[in-house]
């Protein structure tokens, strides 16, 4: 495999030419992943917002860190905005039981 920028000769695993640091063509299937997009945004307008900010970050860098070959740059980001994810809308299901059990206890004293 030869670059296409200076032409220098590359292992076949190289992501970035060592000579030119243009991104090597990749001749393979283009591996995919998940970015978290969509969830980090509806985490960010519907309950966490210190969360999804954060998140929103970390989904949008995977697209362009695949666009440059550093795949396990993506993941890592897509692992990132996963876990933040999956924090904030734990913390809203935790707040949202809370408000649930406030409610009832609300309501049973009341009545009593």
């Amino acid at each position: 495999m030869y670059c296409t920028s200076c032409g220098r000769a590359l292992e076949e695993d190289v992501v970035t030419c060592p000579s030119c640091l243009n991104a090597v063509a990749y001749n393979g299937p283009r591996p995919t992943v998940r970015s978290w997009l969509v969830e980090s945004i509806l985490m960010c307008f519907c309950c966490c917002t210190p969360l999804g900010i954060p998140a929103i970050v970390f989904a949008a860098q995977v697209k362009p860190k695949l666009d440059h070959g550093d795949y396990q740059g993506a993941e890592m980001s897509s692992r990132y905005a996963k876990n933040l994810c999956l924090v904030g809308f734990g913390l809203w299901a935790l707040g949202a039981l809370a408000y649930g059990i406030l409610i009832l206890i609300a309501l049973v004293t009341e009545g009593a």
